[in-house]
């Protein structure tokens, strides 16, 4: 087993390649926001089916210099991320920085992967967010996980395929929900009413009803199926006591 070195989220063998992005050894470039990949069919192919097959039939030719543009739309650092990931390096590895990767980065990383349906890769960016986001909740650090609740479990929130880290998220909320109940931020959020869309609200409700959490909840349970409505009249309560 290769050395471990240390990454931006944290050590592992896997941030070595001689053929990623070789000038030398390649053939498919892949164009996105003004970069450049120099990148293998028979690597990428498996995780790209649908955008490769569609651009590239036929048999592949390693002599052929294909070139695919995926436009501009795709955060940067996802995608280089993504590509990592497809030729077994650690997704968070970049030898020109080392920053610690941040909550933002993971949630960008599962929507990339997300929108070229990398599952493997999927699945890593929602431990990695869970790990931290985790670690930083416990250390009483709260407003940043707030504020990026509403941008995956919000009514206005993107609809993605897969529904695994707004249910990580949800988890989060339910693990730390005395902790966050009792955060003013939370409780502001809550009552600008788009921080949770029905679904996630109705389970956190059936939670903290059943947990009995804070009296402002028990006494404005409503009716289940108007949960988010619920939420928010408790939030109200929450800011005009404090």
């Amino acid at each position: 087993m290769p050395p471990t070195k240390p990454t931006p989220c944290g050590f592992s063998p896997h941030n070595e390649s001689t053929i990623f992005n070789n000038v030398k050894d390649f053939d498919i470039i892949v164009r996105f926001s003004k970069q450049k990949l120099h990148a293998h069919r028979i690597v990428a192919s498996p995780f790209f089916d649908q955008v490769f097959n569609s651009k590239l039939p036929g048999p592949w030719k390693v002599a052929q210099k294909d070139t695919h543009d995926l436009g501009d739309e795709d955060d940067v650092d996802a995608v280089w991320a993504m590509f990592r990931h497809m030729y077994n390096i650690d997704y968070c590895h970049d030898p020109t920085s080392t920053e610690t990767r941040s909550l933002e980065f993971h949630i960008a990383v599962f929507t990339t992967a997300d929108k070229y349906d990398c599952p493997g890769l999927r699945e890593k960016a929602v431990d990695r967010f869970g790990q931290m986001a985790d670690t930083e909740l416990k250390a009483g650090k709260l407003d940043r996980f707030i504020a990026l609740i509403s941008k995956i479990c919000g009514s206005d929130s993107p609809q993605m395929a897969d529904h695994a880290l707004r249910d990580k998220v949800a988890e989060l909320c339910l693990t730390h929900f005395n902790v966050l109940i009792s955060s003013d931020l939370f409780a502001r959020t809550m009552v600008q009413g788009y921080i949770f869309d029905e679904r996630a609200a109705h389970k956190l409700l059936i939670y903290a009803i059943g947990r009995h959490v804070h009296p402002h909840l028990e006494r404005t349970r409503g009716t289940l199926p108007d949960a988010a409505r619920t939420f928010k009249i408790a939030a109200e309560k929450l800011v005009s006591s404090s």
